[in-house]
């Protein structure tokens, strides 16, 4: 534990600080064949190691060989983290609740309007005359 900690100096969740209250993470779990080595060990915090473990997030290479992030949609984790107004989805909610009030036969119209001018793929060609139906 102590060369982890001195390579990795605290926890290595992307934007995390944490030094306190580190442990040694199996990238590749110990149960599944994963060598209990340097390697293959990494230092998370309490609360990104129960992230990892239970919150669906996993941890990978890239392709320089670097540990990457993932969350739980597969989508990488910034190397700089997230800050705190990242990680609401007001503009969602509310784009979700507005299409969840249109009936099927108007939600093409609704998503024109929600997209408030910016042109989006599907719109271009729905105004071809060339459109299958």
């Amino acid at each position: 534990m102590s060369s982890g900690a001195a390579r990795d100096k605290g926890c290595v969740f992307p934007g995390c600080c944490n030094t306190r209250f580190v442990d040694a993470h199996h990238v590749k779990h110990w149960s599944a064949g994963g060598e209990t080595s340097l390697d293959n060990l990494i230092l998370l915090c309490s609360r990104h190691h129960r992230l990892v473990h239970e919150g669906g997030s996993c941890i990978d290479r890239d392709f320089r060989d670097r540990w990457i992030f993932k969350r739980p949609d597969g989508i990488g984790v910034p190397h700089c983290g997230y800050r705190a107004d990242d990680t609401r989805d007001e503009d969602v909610e509310s784009t979700i609740n507005n299409l969840q009030r249109v009936s099927a036969g108007g939600l093409l119209t609704r998503l024109e309007e929600t997209a408030s001018g910016c042109p989006l793929p599907f719109m271009a060609a729905r105004s071809s005359p060339h459109t299958f139906k």
